[in-house]
């Protein structure tokens, strides 16, 4: 039997269940909740190099976020992801229920240096006071702000 080495290589590791949080940006009425921000997952074999998409960083970043609530991450379809943003900066969502717990919630991110960080989850009026209103133009996200 031929043995294989694999060089496993690690910049930062979210556990399933955990998440770093960052400070709470809440507005003067309590709506919005702290930013979570999922740090990139670099792993590398000798024989392969892989890198997870912006899709998938965005999915993660949404199943960790403490703005879905009650809801489990396990019963969560990540879906309708796009882009805004001239450098693709912004992203939005859909996050919705697989058992109709609750509505389907649009999702508004936020690229940082760190990965994508969840600032906004609702069924209306996302993103109002936090992106521009061409981001959620772009994006489609709806209820007047």
């Amino acid at each position: 039997m031929k043995r294989t080495t694999v060089t496993v290589t690690i910049g930062a590791l979210l556990i399933a269940g955990t998440a770093a949080v960052a400070p709470a940006q809440a507005s003067a009425l309590g709506r919005h909740a702290p930013s979570v921000v999922v740090p990139v997952a670099h792993v590398a074999t000798t024989a392969h190099r892989a890198a997870a998409t912006d899709e998938q960083r965005i999915t993660t970043a949404i199943l960790h976020s403490t703005l879905l609530g009650v809801v489990k991450p396990s019963n969560v379809a990540v879906s309708k992801i796009r882009f805004a943003g001239a450098d693709r900066s912004w992203a939005g969502a859909l996050a919705t229920p697989k058992n109709g717990q609750t509505d389907p919630a649009q999702v508004l991110l936020q690229k940082t240096a760190g990965g994508w960080a969840v600032r906004d989850l609702g069924t209306f009026s996302v993103g109002c006071g936090i992106a521009p209103a061409s981001v959620r133009t772009q994006l489609g996200l709806h209820g007047p702000c």
